[in-house]
């Protein structure tokens, strides 16, 4: 009798271990669960000895194997934990800026409106290259006098959190319409300024050379667009 009822106990402990999940982790933990779900990502379990109590969650990428109580065994896939090549190893990301701003001569009462579009990209976090246009005028009663940059914009970042300062070089030529129709030669410009998470201020020199050179300081205000968000 005692041998039967010994008997009737291994089998139902035999039937209670077999009931259960087995997660194996890569660490070669092991753990007896029930699982309740699986997600492409994620593994939903209970443990095993405490089915009435918390859900957990792991990510696939933890696991070696699951055995389960059905006799069946997923493996999952070491490969997901390697490094895969990348398609871009330089982080080149396009960005732009587009700004409004003020020239004035500082010799003279002269100023007007500016207008500025660049685009370009964005390598690493620090350096940004892009080409640059726009339309600047100058307003001196009663002349009215306007120009169309066309540069290459180099511009140096000095952090990369959410407040970065830079400073910036465009070199190129210019167009000259309205009163410099027919006037076109080297166009510069440098300064410095700071991006505000996606807003732009800047200050400095900005330069026309034919025969001459027309001096002016700027001042403008932009947004900028694309790269990546700080």
């Amino acid at each position: 009798m005692k041998r039967s009822i010994l008997t009737l106990i291994c089998i139902a402990v035999a039937y209670v271990a077999s009931a259960q999940d087995r997660i194996v982790f890569k660490n070669s933990e092991e753990i007896n669960v029930k699982i309740t779900d699986i997600s492409p990502e994620t593994v939903t379990y209970k443990l095993w000895n405490n089915l009435e109590g918390t859900n957990y969650i792991v990510n696939k990428s933890e696991i070696l194997f699951i055995s389960y109580q059905n006799g069946d065994k997923d493996v999952f896939n070491t490969e997901q934990d390697k490094p895969t090549a990348t398609t871009n190893p330089l982080n080149i990301r396009l960005q732009g800026y587009g700004n409004v701003g003020l020239i004035c001569l500082p010799y003279g009462p002269a100023v007007g409106p500016t207008l500025d579009l660049t685009i370009g990209a964005l390598f690493g976090d620090y350096f940004y290259a892009g080409f640059e246009t726009g339309f600047h005028s100058l307003i001196e009663d009663p002349y009215y006098e306007g120009y169309i940059p066309l540069a290459v914009n180099l511009r140096g970042y000095l952090t990369k959190t959410k407040l970065r300062p830079f400073v910036n070089v465009s070199l190129g030529g210019f167009i000259g319409v309205a009163g410099l129709g027919g006037f076109n030669g080297f166009y510069c410009q440098t300064g410095a300024g700071v991006d505000i998470q996606r807003f732009s201020v800047g200050l400095g020199y900005s330069g026309l050379v034919k025969f001459g050179t027309a001096s002016s300081i700027y001042f403008k205000l932009g947004i900028r667009f694309g790269g990546k968000k700080h």
